[in-house]
């Protein structure tokens, strides 16, 4: 679980996977976060939210992040939150549970982020783009 407070803290390429307990959060941002941005992360398999925005928190950006089968997915508080280009469905994994959250080849994940320069890489060090454009997700598809 990340938890931040400030301003222009940066969440990118993060893979967070069985968060338990009550809370059990993938990624929550809070206390007076200011402008977080929360970019190509896999949030997969957590008790609680998958990314959620405190209500202390602003203009926080959420994007290209697969957020699957956690207890919810997103849940957006803060004020002027933007989210886009966020994968709630069954990605694809290669094999979840042996935590390869690697893309198959036929993940609907592919090509369908937006264009973030901020994230050159993946959580491999894959350049991004390998496609077309940006794929969803903490990897980028090879």
């Amino acid at each position: 679980m990340i938890f931040s407070h400030g301003n222009n803290q940066k969440a990118y390429n993060n893979i967070i996977t069985g968060q338990g307990g009550p809370c059990g959060t993938g990624i929550q941002l809070d206390y007076g976060a200011n402008a977080p941005k929360v970019y190509n992360n896999t949030i997969y398999g957590n008790n609680g939210s998958g990314v959620s925005i405190g209500s202390a928190s602003s203009l926080a950006v959420v994007k290209n992040n697969i957020v699957f089968s956690n207890g919810s997915t997103l849940i957006d508080l803060g004020s002027g939150t933007v989210q886009s280009n966020n994968f709630t469905s069954d990605p694809g994994f290669v094999n979840p549970a042996s935590a390869d959250f690697h893309l198959q080849s036929s993940s609907q994940a592919i090509n369908r982020g937006a264009v973030l320069t901020e994230v050159s890489d993946d959580f491999d060090g894959t350049p991004r783009p390998q496609g077309t454009t940006w794929d969803i997700g903490a990897y980028e598809y090879r």
